[in-house]
């Protein structure tokens, strides 16, 4: 596999019914859109493709939630990471909760 300053490396051996497989973990492109009135939010989930993949309501409860995570729950298991951007074309942070999406798609919208 390579070497090092003690000499050759090589990767264990594995048992009989064990093996390596490379990550099938990949990055899943997300832009968020949102929809609806100020007081009724909607958040839709769509690919670079434009499909929708995915789309919710924002309630009350969930402003303070992070989106990624309740995106990656509204996606259901894939073998993917979701990266998400912003209607703008930005990248969202990591942190980002709704109350802050909410007010960045404001803001996109006056300008």
């Amino acid at each position: 596999c390579g070497c090092s300053s003690a000499g050759p490396c090589e990767i264990p051996r594995l048992g009989k019914e064990l093996s390596y497989c490379g990550s099938l973990s990949s990055d899943l492109v997300v832009q968020l859109v949102v929809e609806g009135s100020a007081t009724d939010p909607r958040v839709a989930c769509r690919s670079l493709a434009g499909e929708t993949l995915a789309c919710f309501d924002v309630d009350v409860p969930d402003l303070f939630s992070n989106v990624a995570v309740h995106v990656s729950r509204e996606l259901g298991p894939r073998n993917c990471r979701p990266r998400l951007v912003l209607a703008s074309g930005r990248l969202a942070p990591p942190a980002l909760n709704f109350f802050e999406l909410l007010a960045a798609a404001r803001a996109d919208a006056t300008a």
